[in-house]
């Protein structure tokens, strides 16, 4: 063997007696510092009456929703509140406004643009993203379509009309 590898196994055979014969490190528990006992606050027991942010005075209606009548300031009775207990803390809508809570809104007419083209038609209808512009065929129309065109020709004639008597006079 060579010189450096038996050097290498000497040292290595005198660290390891080394550490079996080493004794173990001795080693004292965590002691936390002792400092006066602060006073842990109670929690506050839950209310039986109205949660917080509805006016004291509310009706109970259910579990989560309160009705509260406001007075004005000579005394009468003014606008009816309802407040909703939700995961987000407490809304307040007006009573007359909740009932529309959850029904569809009424459809809106959007307002189009017919053009005839002899053939077909040409509709032009704004939207969230820009004009939206098709053409269809008269044979090919769906009834909205229809309705539409049905709408146009009919303020087509009527405009159409009155100019004429307007030329005739």
């Amino acid at each position: 063997m060579s010189n450096m590898l038996k050097l290498i196994l000497a040292l290595g055979s005198v660290a390891v007696a080394a550490s079996a014969q080493s004794q173990p490190v001795k080693t004292t528990p965590y002691k936390a510092p002792t400092t006066a006992a602060k006073p842990v606050a109670k929690r506050a027991a839950p209310e039986s009456g109205p949660i917080q942010g509805v006016p004291a005075g509310a009706v109970k209606i259910d579990d989560n929703t309160y009705r509260f009548q406001e007075k004005d300031a000579s005394g009468k009775p003014g606008k009816v509140w309802l407040y909703r207990r939700n995961p987000f803390g407490v809304s307040k809508v007006e009573e007359q406004q909740a009932a529309n809570i959850g029904k569809p809104l009424p459809p809106t007419e959007s307002p189009a643009t017919v053009t005839d083209l002899g053939d077909s038609y040409r509709f032009e209808r704004n939207g969230p993203f820009g004009a939206k512009v098709w053409t269809k065929k008269k044979t090919d129309l769906t009834p909205e379509e229809r309705a539409l065109a049905g709408k146009s020709d009919q303020s087509n004639s009527g405009t159409t009309a009155a100019s004429t008597q307007k030329a005739v006079n």
